[in-house]
């Protein structure tokens, strides 16, 4: 299973100068042909950042079809049908722990749906700081597009 983050998508949206651009399109081509995953939160936060430059219909259309669009599926919170009180509580201490690990409260919610999804492989450009600081998170390895892409292409010709 591959969880694919927030910037992988963003430059797909907006930095097509940037040099990354080519094999980020390329990567994100490859994925098409398999099942992969993103979080809500990853997924809220691109559309915040697509928010300012489109309607509110646009915006709720990109919303809706982002899982069609890249063929992924989107991880939601699971509350294991608890009471909202409790869950809520539950979550929120899973959060509060994991912000220790991650110093950021948007890479705790994302992380900590990745644990619960059981995901072994976030895909990333952000990945060698995700190596670097985020190795009590568990059993997940970190690639950025190129890196995978090397590491694709490799498996091909075997």
């Amino acid at each position: 299973m591959i969880m694919i983050d927030s910037d992988v998508f963003i430059m797909d949206n907006f930095y097509t100068a940037d040099p990354r651009y080519e094999v980020n399109s390329l990567f994100l081509h490859r994925m098409q042909g398999t099942k992969n995953f993103t979080t809500i939160y990853n997924l809220l936060e691109v559309c915040s950042l697509i928010a300012p430059h489109c309607s509110e219909k646009e915006l709720l259309g990109f919303f809706e079809n982002f899982d069609r669009t890249y063929n992924v599926e989107i991880i939601y919170p699971t509350t294991y049908d608890l009471s909202t009180e409790y869950f809520l509580d539950h979550y929120f201490g899973e959060i509060l722990h994991t912000t220790q690990y991650t110093g950021n409260l948007m890479d705790s919610l994302i992380f900590m749906l990745v644990k619960q999804k059981g995901v072994r492989l976030v895909v990333s450009w952000n990945a060698q700081r995700y190596k670097k600081n985020f190795s009590k998170l568990g059993r997940i390895e970190y690639l950025q597009p190129d890196e995978y892409m090397k590491f694709y292409k490799n498996i091909e010709k075997k």
